[in-house]
């Protein structure tokens, strides 16, 4: 990811390091991209991955950080990418993760104490929650499919009252299925909308859906705009 863009939106990396403690590895290994990358294992299987230095993660919740404000609420840990770049956005006033495994806690709670001193974080699953917060980012799914993952967000925003909501990896459906639809990003947007009941999700234009795809995939493009892999 381009650095001058991160840092023009105060990105900062949480400590990422090789961890083997109970049911919870941290493995820093040659990426497919040709970079290090990052890989979180839970009972020994792949939760989430971090590209170094091109910060995938970072560009994949861009729209997570750029409607964040007052108080919100995360769901999933993982590396704490997005959460740890949350805390340098001024508009933030509140923050609260949600997170269920405890490995991933203690993990944080070991090489990122200071999440801890500025961010709530709870140990529940974020489908038995109940709450109140201003925006609701969703991003705690394992292997579900989206049809899943989108049916659990909207019964989610049920349980925590909240004036804005967005989930991982919207962008990306949308990116992947609006042409096979024959929509537009934005029409297509409205469908899943109302189509799943994620009535808390914004208004969006196309320009912004645009910058959002976008930068979901800035890491697997070339200079010229065209993409490093199939």
């Amino acid at each position: 990811m381009n650095i001058d863009f991160l840092d023009y939106f105060r990105y900062k990396e949480p400590k990422i390091v090789e961890y083997h403690k109970d049911n919870i590895d941290v493995v820093i290994r040659d990426g497919e991209l040709g970079e290090k990358e990052a890989v979180l294992l839970v009972d020994g299987n792949q939760w989430t991955a971090h590209e170094m230095p091109s910060k995938s993660s970072a560009t994949q919740v861009f729209s997570h950080y750029w409607f964040a404000k007052g108080h919100t609420i995360c769901t999933g840990l993982g590396f704490g990418v997005r959460e740890n770049w949350l805390l340098n956005k001024k508009e933030v006033t509140e923050l609260t993760i949600l997170e269920k495994n405890r490995g991933v806690i203690d993990y944080h709670l070991e090489n990122n104490p200071h999440i801890f001193q500025h961010a709530e974080v709870i140990p529940v699953d974020a489908n038995e929650y109940t709450g109140k917060c201003d925006v609701l980012l969703l991003d705690h799914y394992e292997t579900e499919t989206f049809d899943e993952m989108a049916r659990m967000s909207s019964n989610i925003m049920k349980n925590i009252d909240c004036q804005v909501a967005w989930m991982w990896p919207l962008e990306d459906i949308i990116f992947q299925n609006h042409k096979i639809h024959n929509m537009t990003k934005l029409e297509y947007y409205k469908l899943l909308k109302k189509e799943y009941d994620l009535l808390k999700f914004p208004e969006v234009t196309q320009e912004l859906l645009d910058l959002f795809t976008y930068t979901y995939h800035f890491s697997y493009l070339n200079r010229d705009g065209t993409e490093r892999l199939a």
